[in-house]
């Protein structure tokens, strides 16, 4: 039996199917990155925005050190590229968050 060539089998509509899949793949991480620096870059405008100003009130500071102690104790590896890192990564900012939800 003569073995078929990719043009004739759904293996080509597969490789279309696998190439369309990395490219949504692609786009979602680009999305969810995003969507984590945005937050990031809030939390930070925040933060700076409180310092500049001069006006830290007493929870304001034992936010911070609570940020700072949330933020030192972070435990990622990224060259792993592990699914459970991500997760950390997006708890951590949402803890931070939380943490400035208030002010």
């Amino acid at each position: 039996m003569k073995p078929e060539s990719l043009d004739g089998s759904p293996a080509k509509l597969v490789l279309a199917e696998v190439d369309a899949l990395r490219a949504e793949l692609r786009g979602l991480i680009d999305s969810y990155a995003g969507s984590l620096e945005a937050e990031l870059e809030r939390i930070r405008s925040l933060i700076e925005s409180s310092g500049r100003d001069g006006k830290l009130s007493g929870a304001m500071v034992r936010d911070l050190r609570d940020m700072l102690t949330l933020l030192s104790r972070r435990q990622i590896k990224p060259e792993r590229g592990r699914r459970k890192d991500l997760k950390r990564v997006e708890g951590l900012i949402r803890d931070l968050g939380m943490l400035i939800e208030n002010w």
